[in-house]
């Protein structure tokens, strides 16, 4: 999916701060929660604590991350969703609970894009396409051959149905023509083990487990973003194997309860980019190859829209049926 992220750097926060009116000069003026819907020590929650660290230097006020887990984050979203619009409650999530979650559960306690206030993107990162090691292939163009030679023993795990791998497979059948079969798992680290027990052919991730690959027990054949991974440069992008339509970059955004002054929000969102475009930030997320990207509260709206009708297609497509 080619996901196109508009980007501001320094410019985008000296604008947004000569633009703030005193209305909020006072905020905060007491502790600021930001809700993680997941467990910690995963990206987003990685990403949540550096931004809430440093919105705490910035403010002079404690910023606390509160991770709220189950059903598949819309728990603790809907927390957020039931809040009041004055700032002190924030989310940070990744692209699946806002694009996906509305098609992979039959109901939704919260509709993220009435109920939630899109403050901004924070910034995107890389899927990456790996291959057990004793697959005979070097390459998507050669993985590609060999599912489509080999259509009855072809598979590829997920951390589970809906996921973004597991739809990243499926679209990969839809535009390729090929047939793998998914092997849905419990998590991440399960599906990693399928692959790299040779139970499964394929997998799609982070960054996170290039250290595997390094390691030798998994093979990164694609980029599934528009550029290249610096922490594996080596590795050609989907459009460079000829896919340009395969993007499926991982991002993740900055939300809020709804009805939230926009002038508060504007404030947010500019301390936010000033956190995360820093070079200290940068350097703390790298590792999961995180790029600061800001937008305004509009753009990324109509992109959460955009993308969520994407998804919707994907879905439809290949047959998935909401959970209930």
């Amino acid at each position: 999916m080619n996901y196109r992220f508009g980007r501001v750097a320094a410019m985008l926060v000296a604008f947004f701060s000569m633009c703030l009116g005193p209305a909020n000069a006072q905020y905060p003026n007491r502790t600021v929660k930001i809700v993680v819907p997941y467990g910690a020590g995963g990206p987003t929650d990685l990403i949540a604590r550096v931004l809430a660290s440093g919105l705490a230097d910035k403010w002079g006020k404690p910023v606390v991350v509160e991770n709220r887990v189950g059903a598949g984050g819309n728990i603790g979203s809907d927390i957020v969703a039931k809040s009041t619009g004055d700032g002190y409650t924030l989310l940070v999530v990744p692209s699946g609970l806002l694009v996906i979650n509305p098609w992979l559960f039959d109901k939704m306690p919260f509709d993220p894009q009435r109920d939630l206030t899109a403050i901004s993107l924070l910034g995107a990162g890389p899927n990456i396409m790996f291959v057990n090691t004793k697959l005979p292939v070097q390459n998507l163009e050669e993985y590609i051959r060999y599912a489509r030679e080999n259509p009855s023993r072809s598979n590829f795990s997920s951390p589970g149905i809906g996921t973004i791998p597991h739809l990243a497979g499926e679209m990969l059948m839809q535009q390729t023509g090929i047939k793998i079969t998914h092997v849905p798992y419990s998590g991440a680290p399960q599906s990693m083990v399928a692959l790299i027990n040779g139970d499964a052919d394929m997998m799609i991730d982070t960054p996170l487990s290039l250290t595997y690959a390094k390691a030798g027990k998994i093979r990164p054949i694609a980029v599934l973003s528009k550029n290249r991974f610096s922490g594996a440069p080596s590795v050609p992008t989907v459009s460079e194997s000829g896919h340009p339509e395969m993007i499926v970059d991982a991002w993740y955004g900055l939300l809020a309860p709804p009805r939230m002054a926009p002038e508060l929000a504007q404030q947010i969102r500019t301390d936010a980019a000033s956190v995360l475009l820093s070079a200290d930030a940068k350097k703390r997320l790298e590792f999961i190859g995180f790029e600061p990207v800001m937008n305004t509260s509009d753009v990324f709206s109509k992109a959460i829209a955009t993308e969520s009708a994407q998804w919707g297609n994907i879905f439809r497509k290949a047959g998935i049926r909401p959970t209930q």
